[in-house]
């Protein structure tokens, strides 16, 4: 599994990138009706180049009314909790995206992807419903699923209860951070 993240420009239909791995990007870039078309290279850190010919059609989803929750995240704390025992992650670096209709998170350990989910979601009196399109390894159909998502300030925090088959209970909470803050760059180790 392959992944990053950054930050990009855009100016006119030239789209470029500046990746975490120091990679870069320069993509022309066209809309016609709901396909975006993408056309260019990656230039790898080690001087590589590889290129791409992308088109994507825009998903058509009723976004949610509450936009609270939209934006860019970088992880600042977590912790699991399991079978009485709670455990903080100190290693673990994620980056969180958040539309108005869906989302997306990478976690990485060191420059790796270690869990990676995308999906769409409701948000109602602050309760966050995913719909996985591709689900980290810990969830699964027969698992429920509760979230409460709350905005304070600058900063996101999630709370999870997972109740799987057997009945066992499996808690966690992450904090994010907006990705426009210094302190949010430092703390998920981009540039």
């Amino acid at each position: 599994m392959e992944g990053d993240h950054g930050t990009y420009t855009l100016e006119g239909n030239k789209y470029v990138e500046k990746l975490v791995g120091d990679a870069t990007t320069a993509f022309t870039m066209k809309v016609e009706g709901d396909k975006l078309y993408q056309d260019g290279h990656i230039f790898l850190p080690d001087g590589k180049k590889v290129e791409l010919h992308e088109v994507y059609r825009k998903v058509k989803d009723t976004p949610n009314t509450d936009k609270s929750l939209v934006g860019t995240w970088n992880l600042l704390s977590s912790y699991h909790k399991f079978e009485g025992k709670t455990e903080t992650d100190t290693t673990a670096q994620e980056f969180q995206l958040i539309t108005p209709t869906h989302f997306m998170w990478v976690e990485r350990n060191g420059g790796k992807p270690r869990t990676v989910a995308l999906g769409s979601y409701t948000l109602s009196v602050g309760r966050f419903q995913p719909k996985f399109i591709v689900a980290p390894h810990m969830m699964n159909e027969k698992n429920k699923v509760d979230i409460t998502a709350k905005v304070e300030g600058n900063k996101l925090v999630l709370k999870a209860t997972m109740t799987t088959e057997d009945g066992k209970a499996h808690e966690w909470g992450v904090t994010y951070q907006r990705a426009d803050t210094k302190q949010a760059k430092t703390v998920a180790g981009t540039k």
